[in-house]
């Protein structure tokens, strides 16, 4: 499979999985208040249970799927963090395992960033990362190291 049906798995797998996890998304939240709840209905908690183990039945496939078309990556990274204050500090380097759709051979922890500097596979990788760690976790970072896994 070359990268744009790689790409288009990817985007297909997507569509299918989106709709039924943010409807899953928001069963676990109800259910989560339904629990708390003094007066719990407890047929409506286990309907809700029998929905949610539907959906991850459909799911589990999908997910399996999408992880085999993706490529894994590890990265290293450090985040700024902003204190009640409106000081900043750079926190403790993170390390997490990313899995992303575009696919490079890199290695910054054994051949630095030196031969990737100019490499536009690379470089396209970099901008999928910051969208991720942007949107998920930091406004402001670094990324250290990055390997293909």
């Amino acid at each position: 499979m070359n990268d744009q049906e790689r790409i288009s798995k990817i985007e297909d797998l997507n569509d299918q999985i989106n709709p039924l996890n943010h409807r899953r998304i928001l069963l676990e939240a109800e259910l989560y208040f339904k629990e708390k709840q003094q007066d719990r209905d407890e047929q409506e908690i286990k309907k809700i249970k029998e929905d949610i183990n539907e959906l991850l039945d459909q799911l589990r496939p999908l997910f399996k799927q999408l992880r085999e078309v993706q490529c894994h990556y590890q990265i290293e990274f450090q985040g700024e963090l902003i204190n009640s204050d409106n000081s900043t500090y750079w926190n403790t380097p993170e390390t997490e395992i990313f899995y992303l759709r575009k696919c490079c051979q890199v290695n910054t922890y054994t051949n630095t960033w030196a031969p990737y500097i100019n490499d536009s596979c690379v470089n396209n990788l970099l901008l999928e990362v910051h969208q991720v760690i942007f949107n998920w976790k930091y406004l402001n970072f670094k990324i250290l190291n990055i390997k293909k896994l």
